[in-house]
């Protein structure tokens, strides 16, 4: 998992479908539904409390707009986030 602060100001994490266990996921993408057994790089969006694929990301990232009050909600998820990662 490696975490990021995109173009736009939303907190993001890149991270694979297999990491994506530790969040009680199993690598489903949360736009289009597809499963991504191959453990390619998808992305852990703060902000939504999803995961997307490489490309629904790329897609969401376009047309995101940034809310400044959303920073709270996406530091809380993001340190969540971060702490399963730890340990």
């Amino acid at each position: 998992m490696e975490d990021y602060i995109n173009e736009k100001g939303h907190m993001v994490a890149k991270m694979t479908a297999q990491e994506t266990m530790k969040l009680g996921g199993v690598g489903i993408c949360g736009s289009c539904n597809s499963i991504n057994q191959t453990g390619l790089d998808g992305h852990y969006i703060a902000a939504l409390n999803d995961w997307f694929c490489n490309g629904c990301y790329e897609e969401w990232a376009e047309r995101s707009e940034f809310y400044q009050e959303d920073v709270q909600f996406e530091q809380a998820n993001m340190k969540r986030v971060k702490e399963l990662f730890i340990t």
